[in-house]
């Protein structure tokens, strides 16, 4: 299925669209509506705590900061570091070794020789993104500096597989990496292997040891690619660094998208940050984007956030496309409310197979289930970390989040914390209609036939009737809407064999003819009529199912 995103993502993504008057034919987008009583406190979770020392003799990590971890087949750990290279503890020990020292390990070493007879040298000491293939090679980012004044000290890519390492990077093996920053890797199910750097988004098959890259050529909105995704429709998603030096005349720029392979063009929503006449520069975090995390019903969502310094911060931009194309942007401090402390900002989202929604922080985890209320935070003020108290605040500042099976693995700035990932079940949704009508959390989700579908706005009750916008049900169910502009109060749906008739404001609803009295009246809001989903869809010979635990609402 073809995402309807060209044009959709150009119509519908934007800042404050909770807010925007749409008619009853436009895009189906919405903002969620963020839950606000306090999080849940949980129970304790089972933790394993790997907090950063300094000192590697003692096998504990040799350096904080942590920026991605990866398990390999064996269940071994590998965590790559922002200074202290790249980790790796087995899986039936507690033991953290540096098994690949950097050039400058190497130079202060006292024993050269004997270092070389166990371990590789890297390239640089900044390991941003890690990568284990099917043979179980490992790919290490080697991006050391932003500066392109000492562009040298960045490497490109490192490859190590059966106690060989070879380093793809524009002078040891140009044609490769296009560019020697290397920020993002990621391995599709097909065994090719995913690229983002400076110079854009790369794709290696090693089938055929073929190179293509994707650049602004190609419609790319930035040429730095710092993100990559795969989503439940088989799609390559990708994040931007800005471009741009942020003046009024030269912006940051950034954006996300994915790559249609068949065209080699990028389908993008390209994002310019905003200028700040206090600041005099625009707000490079709003076009920054940060994490992308897919879901298992066809939607992507994306987090863009960096640091402002000491300007106010919106605490990261949310972004959230479903199935079709269509999406919402939310703030984070909007989302999160006084969760959210200081500067503190989203800067990573995972989710997981129940549908939680796991965002990582400056100042902690925090888990939402958009099924149910159970909205939980995971952090230093709750007492879930067990390492010493000094140690507390800097296992919040959270730069990664990754799970592999039941275990949710998160960097920090202080070391990793691995925790139980598993808050909710996972729900069958593959098939018939799905809605969630809890009166908080983020109840925007709509799943048709396994993928994610968004309303214009959230479902309303009123005297236990569920409301829904009237796009949802003419799409969803198949009927037509004949609006006429003589009688904007009169709604006519229609089907095969089949006429419904409402008018707003009224509970007389009239069937093929037939006089019938609703429980509550449809209702315009915000410029969106909502007509009443069990009524209609019974009316045409559906089930509806309720589930008074989860607040879900079946069709099928």
């Amino acid at each position: 299925m073809k995402k309807l995103i060209v044009v959709l993502l150009a119509l519908s993504l934007c800042l404050g669209v909770s807010g925007a008057a749409l008619a009853d034919d436009a895009p189906l987008l919405i903002a969620p509506n963020p839950a606000a009583g306090g999080l849940i406190t949980p129970p304790a979770p089972t933790l394993d705590e790997y907090y950063a020392s300094g000192k590697i003799d003692e096998g504990q990590l040799p350096f904080a900061s942590v920026r991605s971890v990866v398990l390999d087949a064996e269940g071994g750990m590998w965590v790559g570091t922002n200074g202290g290279g790249l980790a790796y503890k087995p899986a039936d020990s507690e033991v953290f070794t540096e098994y690949f020292l950097t050039a400058e390990d190497y130079a202060a070493a006292a024993d050269q020789q004997a270092l070389l007879s166990q371990r590789f040298m890297l390239g640089s000491n900044v390991v941003q993104s890690l990568a284990v293939d099917e043979k179980g090679g490992m790919w290490i980012s080697q991006a050391k500096t932003y500066d392109p004044r000492f562009a040298t000290q960045n490497k490109g890519v490192a490859y190590v597989y059966e106690d060989k390492i070879t380093f793809y990077n524009t002078i040891e093996a140009p044609g490769t990496v296009p560019n020697d920053y290397v920020q993002a890797i990621k391995i599709a199910d097909d065994g090719r292997v995913w690229f983002g750097s400076f110079g854009g988004l790369t794709v290696f098959d090693p089938k055929t040891n073929e190179w293509k890259t994707y650049t602004t050529e190609n419609d790319l909105p930035s040429p730095s690619v710092n993100s990559i995704e795969f989503d439940a429709l088989g799609y390559v998603w990708f994040g931007c660094y800005p471009s741009g030096t942020g003046t009024k005349d030269d912006p940051f720029v950034g954006g996300f998208g994915w790559i249609d392979e068949e065209t080699g063009k990028a389908f993008a929503l390209p994002i310019e940050a905003p200028y700040s006449e206090e600041y005099q520069t625009s707000l490079l975090a709003d076009a920054w984007v940060r994490d992308i995390a897919a879901d298992n019903y066809g939607g992507v969502w994306i987090v863009c956030s960096g640091s402002y310094g000491n300007m106010q911060n919106k605490g990261g931009i949310v972004y959230y496309v479903d199935a079709l194309g269509n999406g919402f942007s939310v703030e984070g401090r909007h989302l999160l409310g006084d969760k959210l402390t200081g500067n503190s900002e989203i800067r990573c989202i995972e989710v997981d197979e129940s549908g939680t929604v796991w965002f990582g922080t400056w100042n902690g985890v925090y888990a939402f289930n958009v099924d149910r209320k159970d909205d939980r935070c995971f952090s230093a003020a709750n007492s879930d970390w067990l390492a010493p108290a000094a140690q507390h605040t800097q296992l919040d500042n959270i730069y990664s989040l990754d799970i592999y099976g039941d275990k949710m693995y998160i960097g920090s700035n202080g070391g990793v914390v691995v925790r139980d990932v598993k808050i909710a079940e996972p729900m069958d949704k593959s098939e018939g209609i799905w809605l969630n009508v809890h009166p908080d959390g983020m109840n925007c989700f709509s799943i048709f036939n396994g993928l994610s579908i968004f309303l214009e706005v959230p479902p309303v009750v009123i005297d236990e009737t569920t409301f829904v916008p009237v796009r949802f049900v003419t799409e969803m169910l198949g009927i037509h809407n004949n609006w006429d502009a003589a009688a904007p109060d009169k709604v006519t749906l229609t089907a095969e064999n089949m006429k419904i008739e409402l008018t707003l404001g009224s509970t007389e609803v009239i069937v093929n003819g037939e006089v019938q009295t609703l429980v509550a009246a449809p209702f315009a809001e915000d410029g969106r009529t909502l007509v009443p989903v069990r009524f209609i869809s019974e009316t045409l010979g559906y089930a509806v199912d309720f589930n008074f635990d989860t607040k879900d609402i079946c069709i099928k």
